[in-house]
């Protein structure tokens, strides 16, 4: 199981590597939420938080508010956002995810009911 204790973020050649395979796989497979999703994470666990922002600022744009709103949750659960659900991409929004990519906040761990897929 990945837990935050055990992340330990690229350095040097492994992560240039890393973000090497990160732009591959982006290239072929496209620009859907799903593998825009992957290579959030991705950035994320090599410590390339700036990137990882970056990613999830598309997924925000190129989502529906139900998605919008199921980001929301998650990040409420963790502690990093006390509004409504309402699926509206804010400052208030934008400002929890990024805090918790910064924090490494685990979300991975997180399960959605209705998409056990969904992680932030």
């Amino acid at each position: 199981m990945f837990t935050q204790q055990t992340r330990q973020p690229c350095s040097g050649d492994d992560h240039e590597r890393a973000f090497e395979d990160v732009q591959i796989a982006f290239r072929l497979l496209g620009e859907d939420t799903e593998t825009l999703n992957s290579v959030a994470h991705i950035l994320a666990v090599a410590g390339n938080n700036e990137k990882a922002m970056e990613v999830f600022e598309r997924i925000m744009h190129l989502s529906a508010a139900s998605a919008i709103s199921r980001y929301q949750a998650v990040l409420g659960a963790r502690g990093y956002y006390s509004g409504d659900a309402d699926g509206i991409y804010d400052a208030v929004t934008r400002d929890a995810l990024s805090a918790c990519i910064r924090d490494a906040c685990n979300a991975w761990s997180l399960q959605d009911q209705d998409n056990p897929r969904l992680a932030i």
